[in-house]
């Protein structure tokens, strides 16, 4: 199924609660399973994603080729230019006044900065490092990225 159906079938109204340890156990499985030179892609957001799941890549890439296909949703690139919004997930919220040019450099610069993570992170390691949005096939955005 395309990235972007998965991403349609998001709502707000989820009851199931974050957990970003989750990624750190499906990489922690993963390295239990992969097989030595091969090719590991990791799609995520990578956000929440701790020092031992940063560790679990780096060694996963010693022993495979690693890609890190870092997700972002159209909206981090494209917010609305003004208005007050309320952004949820189970147990958090927050409302942000986007007609605030402060709030939209801080959100933009948060962005930023966690790609850049990502990015810094894989280029330690020696991983190839890749961006997608949710609003594109994912497959067309491979192929363009990797030149396919």
């Amino acid at each position: 199924m395309p990235l972007v159906r998965y991403n349609q079938r998001l709502r707000a109204n989820n009851d199931v609660p974050s957990n970003p340890q989750q990624l750190v156990d499906a990489l922690a499985w993963t390295e239990q399973r992969a097989l030595s030179n091969g090719q590991l892609v990791v799609i995520s957001d990578f956000i929440g994603l701790d020092d031992s799941g940063w560790l679990l890549l780096e060694r996963m890439n010693q022993r495979s080729s690693v890609i890190a296909v870092t997700v972002h949703d159209f909206l981090d690139e494209h917010w609305p230019e003004s208005g007050q919004y309320l952004l949820c997930e189970p147990g958090n919220q927050a409302e942000f006044d986007l007609g605030n040019k402060k709030t939209n450099q801080t959100l933009q610069k948060q962005r930023q900065q966690r790609l850049q993570t990502v990015d810094d992170h894989m280029v330690r390691c020696g991983a190839l490092s890749l961006q997608v949005n949710t609003s594109e096939p994912l497959m067309i955005q491979l192929s363009r990225h990797l030149s396919v």
